[in-house]
């Protein structure tokens, strides 16, 4: 298969490299300072046991323009963006000539909600969600490394179109299918929501807290006061995604989840401390300060989300 990435940073690179060493061709549009590197140089892979891989097979796209002359059956079968979540709305305007001509789009991302911006921009596309708790860290050497493994699932979220089923049904098995051979273990989510959820208590739960602290995942819970303060974060999560009326399982199941990707990627620095490390922006927005938003709006109390929020926006303010 061909895949085409859109923001090909820590997580985004590990995914298109895993697909790429198993023989797919796999294209990406990323930042200034990886797309130099790429130029010159070949993408590596560091998996877990520390072995080093040289990456075929992953490139450069060709410029915007240039790809949009290329015949639609030589077009990359499936997108994924792997961008960070504010990016979201802007790369939906900017790739529309492109993104146009695809029937599905698959979002590889931190947050909640971040289906419905790209449904303002495509009402007629096919959605997919891909939730992972895999670390990964995409250093300055241009190596990407594994630092903690984990369940990935494929969430499907398109419009209901009970003609397209059987296409959407095939789609799906045939992106879960590479995903597997890959070597990256993929299950499509029966109830999709409920994923999307977890996947988003897990985030709410380790990224602010290890972005403030300094401190890789597993350092997290080493702290006793930090463990309360993830855990008062995530109920506050589940107790929001109830009134929206998330199918969950049981709320420890959740707690406990979230205790088992820190355990699974202790040596792993989240996304969110990343981005403080190279000075960008955070998702902040589409994580705890989503809860906040929501909370408000349901009347639920979201004081601890709130505090991680105003803390992480102030830190932000400190960088600038």
């Amino acid at each position: 298969m061909k895949f085409l990435i859109i923001g090909a940073g820590s997580i985004g690179s590990f995914f298109g490299a895993k697909l790429a060493l198993s023989g797919n061709q796999v294209l990406v549009y990323t930042d200034k300072k990886t797309s130099n590197y790429l130029l010159k140089h070949k993408l590596k892979l560091q998996d877990i046991g520390k072995t080093i891989h040289e990456v075929e097979n992953f490139a450069l796209a060709s410029p915007l323009e240039k790809l949009l002359k290329v015949d639609e059956s030589n077009l990359p079968n499936l997108c994924i963006i792997s961008a960070k979540s504010y990016d979201l709305d802007s790369i939906c305007i900017v790739y529309k000539p492109l993104l146009s001509k695809m029937k599905s789009l698959v979002l590889l991302q931190n947050g909640l909600g971040n289906e419905e911006v790209v449904y303002t921009h495509y009402p007629n596309m096919h959605i997919y969600r891909l939730i992972t708790s895999n670390g990964a860290y995409l250093s300055s050497n241009g190596t990407v490394e594994h630092r903690g493994a984990g369940k990935t699932f494929l969430s499907p979220w398109y419009p209901n179109s009970t003609d397209e089923a059987h296409s959407i049904a095939k789609e799906m098995k045939n992106f879960v299918d590479a995903l597997n051979s890959a070597g990256i273990p993929t299950t499509i989510a029966t109830n999709s929501h409920a994923e999307i959820w977890k996947k988003a208590f897990i985030n709410i739960g380790i990224n602010a807290i290890g972005a403030l602290t300094g401190l890789a995942n597993g350092s997290i819970i080493q702290v006793n006061e930090l463990t309360q303060y993830c855990e008062m974060a995530v109920q506050e999560a589940i107790n929001v995604a109830k009134l929206l009326g998330v199918q969950l399982q049981n709320e420890n199941y959740y707690l406990q989840d979230v205790y088992n990707v820190i355990h699974a990627t202790s040596a792993n620095k989240n996304s969110m401390l990343q981005d403080f490390i190279r000075r960008n922006p955070t998702e902040i927005e589409f994580l705890n300060g989503k809860i906040v938003i929501l909370g408000k709006q349901l009347g639920v109390p979201t004081p601890i989300n709130g505090l991680l929020t105003a803390l992480i926006k102030g830190k932000e303010f400190s960088q600038k």
